[in-house]
């Protein structure tokens, strides 16, 4: 062999072990809905809701999140019909209070009721598909009156340092509240006081509800912060609805759906193992998706023709079965949609089981945001 090719060989060796070690290295993927704000009067049958459930069953992601305002004043008869929607959900829900469950009872009752109807405390943490979630209760009574805006109690906040304390330091968290977690967004009253309690760990971002519209913040630290619009009313020009989020790696994708919306995500092909998948690309598509679920890895997803490689995306590890939703930069859509026929292909960096590889045409605006890597690594 002459020195060229041994020098191509060892180049190609250094760039995959360094593509190996970045993907083992950052959190695993999730894909999942978010749904906020549902709240509505007395005997109203929760259309809206239901409209959402419908969608969140074709789609499948791993679960669903909820962060508050369930209902509109915490009644029993407000629960019974959210909940006469909520079990039709085929996915796992995992909700916060808002401060509307907080409306017309004491704090010890609204506490009850939200287990009642939910399963869930109104605060707790959960571990899912190598990240660790935070749900946390900014409810606020002052002498037994509900508060519009939050705070999160000093029992609280002494119960998530010692959680804290036995995770992981490289653990990616998110939180979901109710209240943004901000200044500028004047919501929660102690929000700076929460964000230090994750100085030594990896919070990575929070998704929250309450303004009823659709806005995001990075803090100094590089944490992404979102609220999620309303499925009730919108304060901003969206319309009402819920949203996606897909990480992987260090990348956010998320989109809104809005009530209008039928279908979010159309099929074009699939398959169920490594093996390639070949496509048909409708004619002129310009908003494609991909969809893996898969554990073990990392590995790379090629989009490739006659001519080679179009794309290629490196996902990261899975201790556990989880699932990744990509929508591909606009010109490997558009290059897609005139080509025509183009297959994509799994190629494990190290063992991997795909239980689903799938490409999409989606009518959805994602938008992109990079995510902060754990402090050990900034």
């Amino acid at each position: 062999m002459t020195r060229l090719p041994l020098l191509r060989t060892a180049l190609v060796s250094l760039l995959l072990f360094g593509l190996l070690a970045a993907a083992a290295a950052q959190p695993p993927p999730l894909f999942y809905a978010v749904i906020s704000d549902t709240q509505k009067q007395n005997n109203d049958p929760y259309d809206d809701f239901r409209w959402a459930v419908e969608q969140v069953n074709e789609l499948q992601p791993q679960f669903v999140l909820f962060p508050g305002d369930l209902t509109s004043g915490g009644s029993v008869n407000q629960y019974e019909h959210w909940s006469a929607v909520r079990q039709d959900l085929q996915v796992p829900l995992y909700a916060c209070p808002g401060n509307h469950e907080g409306d017309g009872c004491a704090r010890a009752e609204f506490r009850a009721r939200f287990l009642q109807y939910t399963g869930l405390p109104t605060y707790y943490g959960r571990q899912l598909g190598g990240w660790q979630l935070f749900a946390l209760d900014g409810v606020h009574f002052i002498n037994g009156k509900n508060e519009h805006e939050g705070a999160l109690s000093p029992e609280q906040l002494t119960w998530l340092r010692a959680e804290l304390a036995r995770l992981p330091a490289a653990r990616p968290i998110l939180v979901i509240c109710h209240f943004p977690v901000l200044p500028q967004w004047r919501s929660l009253a102690n929000g700076a006081e929460l964000l230090d309690c994750f100085t030594p760990n990896y919070l990575v971002y929070t998704v929250t509800g309450h303004w009823h519209k659709n806005e995001h913040a990075v803090d100094q630290q590089g944490r992404l912060h979102l609220i999620t619009g309303a499925l009730s009313f919108s304060s901003d020009a969206a319309p009402i609805g819920y949203r996606l989020i897909s990480t992987v790696g260090y990348d956010l994708y998320t989109a809104w759906i809005g009530r209008p919306v039928e279908e979010p995500l159309s099929l074009v092909g699939e398959t169920d193992g490594a093996g390639p998948l070949t496509v048909a690309a409708p004619a002129g598509a310009k908003a494609l998706a991909v969809r893996l679920e898969y554990q073990g890895g990392p590995l790379r997803v090629r989009i490739v023709g006659d001519k080679g490689a179009n794309w290629a995306g490196v996902f990261p590890a899975a201790p556990e079965s989880t699932q990744a939703l990509v929508p591909l930069r606009a010109r490997w859509a558009e290059r897609l949609g005139k080509e025509g026929k183009l297959h994509l292909s799994v190629e494990p960096l190290e063992a991997v089981r795909v239980s689903r590889l799938a490409l999409y045409t989606s009518p959805l605006a994602w938008e992109h945001y990079r995510l902060p890597s754990p402090p050990s690594a900034r």
